[in-house]
């Protein structure tokens, strides 16, 4: 199998006097679908870290008193209990996997439709009554 690639070369000017302008290879789309890949990947990989870096920032200058009163109101102090985020990921996980086990055993599409949307609401709902029963917990043991 031989792999070659056509070079294409543009020319202005007359018969006689040809200037080449530019000359470019044509790829097939799937030699360059990875670089895209790579590329889209590396600037949302950029763009997170620029995000989570700018967050960091204005919570120090809000810390430190150097920010407007308004924009206090922006972030909120994590004064309200959330609820631990591995227990949401270990209920929400624990719930894609039995829907992957009810796609397996019913073997039909649209048990597989209602299990994709189904078991992860589920699963976000039972953590959202344990994290408010934990919650509780805390409040009556602070008092």
């Amino acid at each position: 199998m031989q792999h070659f690639s056509v070079t294409t070369v543009c020319y202005i000017g007359s018969e006689n006097n040809k200037r080449m302008v530019f000359a470019f290879r044509r790829y097939k789309m799937a030699d360059i679908i990875p670089a895209i890949i790579v590329a889209i990947i590396f600037i949302c990989v950029v763009y997170w870290i620029k995000i989570i870096s700018d967050n960091r920032v204005r919570l120090k200058l809000i810390e430190k008193g150097l920010v407007d009163e308004k924009a206090k109101y922006l972030y909120p102090s994590k004064t309200e209990f959330q609820g631990p985020a591995s227990l949401k990921w270990g209920i929400v996980l624990i719930a894609v996997g039995l829907a992957c086990l009810s796609i397996v055993v019913f073997q039909k599409e649209e048990v597989f439709l209602a299990s994709i949307f189904l078991f992860p609401g589920i699963g976000l709902v039972v953590y959202y009554l344990v994290a408010r029963a934990l919650a509780r917990e805390e409040e009556t043991g602070k008092k």
